[in-house]
């Protein structure tokens, strides 16, 4: 029984020595523990925002997407009205018309002006020879 007793009082002290231990090594595990809950509250608190933030990025962008959209929306209908290669050649050949017509006009212009002068010229002396008659 004596035999039994000491190893009884062997394994106690063995038992005391390891929760003492325990006790001691757990120290600084608690701390530890403590150290990861408050950096696990600041990651937790950092996605938080993160995510707010990327939300509210994702919300400009779609907004300035939308602008974008608009403008080209409207300078799509601004190029669609503008004449195209036919209209200027159609455009072109009317100023040519228009150039000839002008050209046209001009000549009976001119010689309206000359009509005009000769019949001037011919009052003029008509009206010196009537003052030198009388």
């Amino acid at each position: 029984m004596e035999f039994l007793k000491d190893w009884l009082g062997l394994g106690v002290s063995l038992l005391a020595f390891g929760t003492a231990a325990w006790g001691v090594l757990q120290g600084p595990a608690r701390k530890n523990e403590k150290a990861l809950e408050d950096f696990k509250a600041g990651m937790t608190a950092a996605l938080e925002t993160f995510k707010t933030a990327t939300a509210d990025q994702i919300k400009a962008l779609d907004d300035r997407l939308d602008s974008a959209e608009t403008r080209i929306t409207q300078l799509d209908t601004v190029i669609d009205n503008l004449p195209d290669k036919d209209a200027f050649h159609q455009l072109d050949k009317g100023l040519t018309e228009v150039r000839g017509k002008i050209d046209t006009i001009s000549v009976v212009v001119d010689s309206a002006d000359e009509a005009l002068k000769r019949i001037e010229g011919f009052l003029i002396n008509a009206a010196q020879s009537a003052s030198r008659g009388h």
